[in-house]
């Protein structure tokens, strides 16, 4: 009698994030804790295609594992906000609360020059790019002005 074992493939836990500069996996093997790691570059026009690569180099890398679970991240739209030099990207634009347009600037006040009136940050969200839009609660959370449409242009 001829006995057939099923072969089973190793599951792997993936997270991978998307940065300006590179896209990292990291994978968790399951069953013995070991860790996979691939770095390669950013492709920031067409992301979708560093994470394709990414997920290659992975699975050539583990013999075609099996992944039970994938998460997934970026820093794409952070780094776009806060104006990463030779950062790529589609024109972007800041939809806000009337008001509330300079948040992003602030921060969590973790500054450099915390009391400087007169900082130049890297990066500034204009008037043009940064849209604002009143949307007051009451003390119900009831919205006090109808929905606005927007227009976007180039």
């Amino acid at each position: 009698m001829i006995s057939c074992k099923k072969l089973t493939l190793a599951k792997y836990r993936v997270s991978i994030d998307i940065g300006g500069t590179f896209t990292d996996l990291v994978a968790l093997k399951e069953e013995s804790g070991e860790l996979v790691n691939i770095k390669i570059p950013s492709t920031p026009r067409e992301p979708e295609r560093a994470v394709i690569r990414t997920f290659q180099d992975f699975l050539r890398k583990t013999g075609d594992a099996e992944i039970s679970v994938v998460i997934h991240a970026t820093t794409m739209a952070t780094n776009a906000l806060l104006g990463q030099l030779n950062l790529e990207l589609p024109k972007t634009a800041l939809i806000t609360t009337k008001g509330f347009r300079d948040i992003i600037e602030i921060g969590r006040q973790r500054r450099h020059q915390l009391y400087n009136l007169f900082i130049r940050l890297a990066h500034s969200f204009h008037e043009h790019c940064a849209l604002k839009l009143k949307n007051a609660q009451d003390r119900k959370a009831k919205f006090l002005h109808p929905s606005t449409r927007i227009k976007l242009k180039d």
